[in-house]
């Protein structure tokens, strides 16, 4: 979680290569989004004995996103999973804060434009507004999520 800047709560995309079915030939990859919580436990109890948890290479996978993901029900342990930050979960529980800023800068560039173009229609003002109000909110956004995942 530290490593890719998540913290408790955010939305992780896990992806598992799904062992071949007998008549395939290529593996398939599982994709789910996941809530991350750490865990509270100290230790945890394995078949070669008793360990330190969490270590910093494992994570743990409840029944429901095991069955998510299509891993056996047994032996699954030591599957690679790849762990990425899920950006749309990310983009979409900071929709207000990008609607807003859409919205403040709708208002100040359409403004701006009637003061500096006073001979342009009001839905020429209104549409370059609108790219314009666009475009920082995607800068916005990037910026934002830049700053909270690394890579």
């Amino acid at each position: 979680m530290k490593v890719l800047g998540l913290q408790e709560g955010d939305y992780a995309r896990l992806y598992v290569a799904a062992v071949p079915d007998c008549g395939d030939v290529a593996a398939r990859v599982n994709a789910v989004s996941i809530r991350v919580f750490s865990g509270s436990a100290s230790h945890m109890v394995r078949e070669s004995g008793i360990t330190a948890y969490p270590d910093h290479s494992e994570l743990y996978l409840d029944r429901d996103t095991r069955l998510r993901l299509r891993l056996p029900e047994s032996l699954w342990s030591g599957t690679p999973v790849l762990v990425r930050p899920a950006l749309w979960k990310a983009i979409l529980n900071r929709v207000v804060f990008y609607g807003v800023t859409v919205l403040l800068g709708i208002g100040a560039f359409f403004q701006l434009i009637q003061s500096l173009a006073p001979g342009w229609s009001s839905d020429i003002d209104a549409l370059i507004a609108l790219l314009a109000s666009a475009m920082v909110t995607i800068g916005v956004a990037i910026i934002d999520l830049r700053s909270r995942f690394r890579h």
